[in-house]
């Protein structure tokens, strides 16, 4: 979708609209709570109140995914589907410019908030959803509070071998000038991959998620023409999305570029599932799988989204639906 200053407003009315249409037995909320001290913009859109919940946590760090909702409309009629714009993310941080000084500050938000869910609707099973560096969050989520949560699924996840794959893969994805640009860049750059710097790694990611041009670009494509065209965004929400983005990326930049993935859980008593972009090359699916192969857990499947790269419940949120509706709900009713 391509955003012009003359189609915004139009494509924005359009996006009301849809979204006005509320289920009589549903529950929706737009709304700050406060976490921890800190109030927090969470969204809450179902159809049906006794439908499970599905808590996505966006990674970035920063990077809200409220805008979406016109995306995920359909997920509405099976899930109530939960959104938050985190500690020093989008419309929170416009509130009030606090920047979490580590991940763990983040999952203890993500806790509270749970908590503030499981209150709001104590006796319907709660999905948590972890997306790209918020499957760091999630994970830790995970591990801390087990009891809250009747299923996870990772996505967009990373791992330790990651930026390799994503390197090698660039490779196999064709000679198109930005990939020979790219490639002729890396050249530049540390033979070992652990001594790029902060400022080589964002380069490296830029570029990958460039790289294949048969998947939609989770930048280009997907987060900006949504957080344009979004009813629930003005103005003043775009820019502290993009200011939010920056301030929490220098403060949790050491953290996140040299993740210790041996915090990553290894066994749990939840459900599990990787549903990764089958075209992404920001973080491999082959990476993923790697990480998958090491989990145990009672019941669990990787699972890979096709025609979408990084981002992937965006990209493909149908599928994405569907792999939750035969692979993840039936999970519950075995569990009920």
């Amino acid at each position: 979708m391509k955003v012009t200053f003359t189609n915004r407003r139009n494509i924005r009315q359009a996006h009301q609209q849809q979204l006005a249409q509320h289920s009589p037995t549903g529950y929706y909320f737009n709304d700050y709570i406060s976490l921890n001290g800190l109030k927090q913009w969470v969204t809450i859109r179902g159809a049906k109140r006794t439908n499970p919940l599905l808590l996505i946590i966006h990674g970035g760090p920063a990077a809200t995914n409220s805008m979406f909702s016109n995306l995920t409309q359909n997920f509405e009629k099976e899930v109530t589907i939960v959104e938050w714009d985190q500690r020093g993310a989008g419309k929170t941080y416009r509130k009030q410019k606090v920047t979490p000084t580590s991940l763990q500050e983040i999952v203890a938000d993500g806790l509270a908030l749970t908590r503030w869910l499981r209150k709001k609707f104590s006796t319907t099973p709660l999905i948590l959803v972890g997306s790209a560096e918020g499957s760091f969050t999630a994970n830790l989520m995970l591990q801390q509070s087990p009891q809250y949560y009747a299923a996870y699924i990772a996505t967009d996840q990373d791992f330790e071998n990651s930026r390799q794959a994503a390197v090698d893969q660039l490779k196999t994805l064709g000679q198109t000038n930005h990939n020979k640009k790219m490639i002729h860049r890396m050249k530049k750059m540390p033979q070992r991959l652990d001594n790029w710097t902060d400022t080589e790694i964002n380069h490296f990611n830029r570029y990958a998620a460039k790289a294949n041009p048969a998947v939609p670009n989770a930048m280009r494509d997907l987060l900006i023409p949504q957080l344009l065209t979004s009813p629930f965004h003005s103005w003043a929400d775009v820019l502290a999305f993009f200011r939010g983005m920056r301030a929490t990326k220098q403060q949790l930049a050491m953290e996140l570029d040299h993740f210790n993935y041996e915090r990553l859980l290894t066994e749990t008593t939840v459900p599990f599932f990787i549903f990764q972009g089958a075209g992404d090359v920001v973080t491999p699916a082959a990476s993923a799988k790697d990480y998958f192969d090491q989990v145990k857990a009672p019941n669990k499947k990787m699972v890979l989204i096709p025609a979408s790269g990084h981002l992937c419940l965006f990209a493909n949120p149908d599928y994405f639906l569907k792999m939750i509706r035969e692979n993840v709900l039936p999970v519950l009713e075995q569990k009920n």
